[in-house]
């Protein structure tokens, strides 16, 4: 409990906090953290996930989580360009081919 985590909703990761659980963890209770409704939620086990890990040092084709203010939506994305020297790199949406 008190784990910040990501739940898919609607085809779309959101991050959420988990303020209770079944004891077999089956199941969760969640709060969307970036939604103004004071909602909680059940969810299956299998619909939560991890946050993407904070990476110190990127690659060039290393997979990337992005959210798009255009939409507002979580992308699977790629490096495809780095400059570790002003610590900026350029991704490529994987859905859109968008960079």
């Amino acid at each position: 409990m008190g784990d910040i985590v990501e739940v898919k909703i609607k085809n779309e990761y959101k991050w959420v906090i988990i303020i209770a659980t079944y004891l077999d963890c089956s199941y969760f209770t969640i709060h969307l953290l970036d939604s103004p409704l004071s909602n909680k939620f059940q969810v299956n086990c299998e619909a939560l996930r991890s946050l993407m890990p904070i990476k110190l040092s990127w690659k060039i084709n290393d997979s990337y989580e992005f959210k798009s203010s255009k939409d507002n939506k979580w992308h699977a994305t790629i490096v495809t360009n780095l400059n570790s020297e002003i610590h900026f790199f350029t991704i490529v949406i994987l859905s859109t081919k968008e960079e």
